[in-house]
C-alpha cells in the first residue's frame, strides 16, 4: 500500500518510557512501495525470481510463487531491537492460492519472526501467523514476546511449504503494542448463516485459517478438515469483557468424523477460550473449556460457564484443531455474559 519509505512516530522519542505506545509502525517498507536499485527496499533477497513486486492500480504488493520445493520463495526485513521492547505485533495483509502444506508445522504460507544476536546469528525463533488454506486478502496480527538479549528482529514472509502463490502487503512491526477489541454483540450471531463476498462468515476471521463455511439441507456451519498434526486450523474471535460480568457462558453444537485427538489438554477438535489482560496477554491458568469432542460424534451440544478473572479486559474464543486430526463441524455458537 502507498506510504512513505520511512514512517516516523511522534511518540518514538519516549518509547522507552512507555509500556504501550499504541500502534506505531517502524518497518521501513512494509507496503512494498519503495524500490532501491530496482529491488524492494529493505527486503532481502534483492533478486529472486520467486519474489516479485506486483502493481495493482496505484498499489504495490509482494508476490511469492513457489512450484518447486527446492527453491526459496521467502523474503525478510531485519531491524534492530530496542532494549525497551517487551512485545511486538506483526500485522500483514495476505492472500494465497494453490497452497500445498508440508508435513512440518512451518511448511505453509506465513509471516514469521526470528530474533538474532549481535552477529545476526539466530538467537530465538518467534511466533508465526500462518495461512493453512487458499484465501482472498485477509489481515492477520501476530503478537510476539521479545526475548531478553535479542539484538535484531527478522520479519520473514513467503511460502515456506512445498508450493503456493502468496500475496503480502502492509506488513507492520509495532513495538510494545496496545490491544483493543469490540464489545460482544447482543445477541451474538453464531449461526454462520451470513457470509461475506469471499464466502467467509461475517464476524469470523476464517479466511485462510483452515475453517470454512459448509452447508447441508439449507443449514450453514463451520468445518475444518485436518489431515496432519503439523497444521493447526484456528480462527480467533476477540471481544471486550463487560466489567459487570461475573461469568461467561459459551455453548455450541459440535460433531466430528475420523477424530483422533492429541494427548494433551485442549488437543481435541472444538473451541478454546482465554481471558486477556489490558495489554492483550493471556491470563493463566487458562480455562479448560470442554467445548470439544474426543471421538466421532453426531451433533452434540457442548457448553461451559467460566469465571471472569478480576483483571480480564478481553476474551478470545478460538475454533481450533491443535495436535489432532479428523473433521470437525461447529454450529449455533452462543456467548452470554452473566452479571
Amino acid at each position: 500500500m502507498n506510504r512513505p519509505l520511512i514512517q516516523i512516530c511522534a511518540a518514538a522519542a519516549i518509547l522507552a518510557a512507555l509500556p504501550a505506545i499504541g500502534r506505531c509502525d517502524i518497518l521501513a517498507n512494509g507496503g512494498f512501495e519503495a524500490a532501491i536499485d530496482g529491488a524492494p527496499g529493505n527486503w532481502d533477497p534483492k533478486t529472486n525470481p520467486n519474489f516479485q513486486i506486483v502493481q495493482d492500480g496505484a498499489n504495490h504488493y509482494a508476490l511469492f510463487t513457489k512450484t518447486d520445493p527446492n527453491f526459496s520463495a521467502v523474503a525478510s526485513e531485519t531491524v534492530p531491537v530496542d532494549a525497551s521492547w517487551k512485545q511486538v505485533d506483526v500485522e500483514a495483509r495476505m492472500k494465497v492460492k494453490h497452497l500445498v502444506v508440508g508435513d512440518q508445522s512451518w511448511q505453509s504460507a506465513r509471516v514469521t519472526t526470528v530474533f538474532l544476536d549481535a552477529d545476526k546469528k539466530i538467537f530465538k525463533y518467534g511466533n508465526a501467523s500462518t495461512l493453512w488454506a487458499d484465501t482472498n486478502w485477509v489481515t492477520r496480527t501476530l503478537r510476539v514476546d521479545v526475548p531478553a538479549g535479542a539484538k535484531f528482529l527478522s520479519v520473514q514472509v513467503g511460502v515456506f511449504g512445498p508450493a503456493g502463490e502468496m500475496g503480502v502487503d502492509d506488513v507492520k512491526l509495532i513495538p510494545n503494542p496496545s490491544f483493543t477489541a469490540p464489545p460482544l454483540p447482543v445477541p451474538f450471531d453464531g449461526s454462520f448463516e451470513k457470509v461475506d463476498a469471499n464466502g467467509d462468515p461475517i464476524g469470523w476471521p476464517t479466511g485462510g485459517s483452515g475453517w470454512a463455511v459448509e452447508s447441508s439441507a439449507g443449514n450453514h456451519f463451520l468445518r475444518a478438515v485436518n489431515k496432519t498434526t503439523a497444521s493447526r486450523p484456528e480462527a480467533r474471535l476477540a471481544y471486550a469483557v463487560n466489567p459487570a460480568w461475573k461469568t461467561l457462558t459459551v455453548s455450541a453444537r459440535i460433531r466430528g468424523k475420523d477424530v483422533k485427538p492429541g494427548t494433551g489438554s485442549g488437543q481435541a477438535p472444538g473451541m478454546n477460550l482465554a481471558f486477556l489482560d489490558a495489554t492483550g496477554n493471556q491470563i493463566y491458568p487458562l480455562p479448560v473449556s470442554g467445548i470439544e469432542i474426543t471421538a466421532d460424534s453426531d451433533w452434540a451440544e457442548k457448553s461451559g460457564t467460566f469465571t471472569v478473572p478480576g483483571n480480564a479486559k478481553f476474551f478470545i474464543l478460538v475454533p481450533i484443531m491443535r495436535n489432532c486430526t479428523g473433521q470437525c463441524d461447529i454450529d449455533d455458537v452462543k456467548i452470554i455474559g452473566n452479571s
